[in-house]
């Protein structure tokens, strides 16, 4: 399931930039806290720092990772930020900080896709105008476009 390292962690190290095939050795393993599952763990032979797989992992130092997803789904349902930490067992503020988790990882995977040229625009944007319908009690969302104008 773990994958080799890539490069080492230590930004003053030789094998950060340019790692060579064999720039660690195996130096056992751990278990993670939120799923008691064993990680392998490395040290470099350059900088002696260990380090494990998940290091490299996008949710490294995350406690409940495993939220991520479900967490990511939720505001398009309709589904408040209290509500969410009811519903998953979390803490509110663990919601608070979760949700920007997912922006974080599309606008990671938005550059990437920039930079090898399978998506072209740089950014888009989306508008909203709120408004409402007989009364206040009935708001209603509408998208809003502009034109385009090349």
């Amino acid at each position: 399931m773990f994958a080799r390292p890539p490069r080492c962690p230590d930004p003053a190290c030789e094998h950060h930039n340019n790692p060579a095939a064999d720039f660690y050795v195996h130096r056992g393993s751990c278990r993670t806290r939120h799923d008691r599952q064993e990680v392998p763990r490395y040290q470099c032979k350059a900088c002696v720092r260990t380090f494990s797989s998940r290091r490299f992992s996008p949710t490294a130092r995350q406690h409940k990772p495993e939220v991520n997803d479900l967490l990511a789904k939720m505001p398009s349902s309709g589904v408040t930020q209290r509500r969410a930490a009811r519903l998953l067992r979390i803490n509110k503020a663990t919601v608070a900080k979760k949700f920007a988790w997912p922006a974080d990882q599309a606008r990671k995977a938005h550059a990437a896709a920039l930079a090898t040229g399978r998506i072209l625009t740089s950014y888009v944007q989306f508008d909203e105008m709120e408004t409402i319908e007989r009364t206040k009690l009935k708001a209603l969302s509408i998208a809003l476009t502009s034109p385009n104008l090349s």
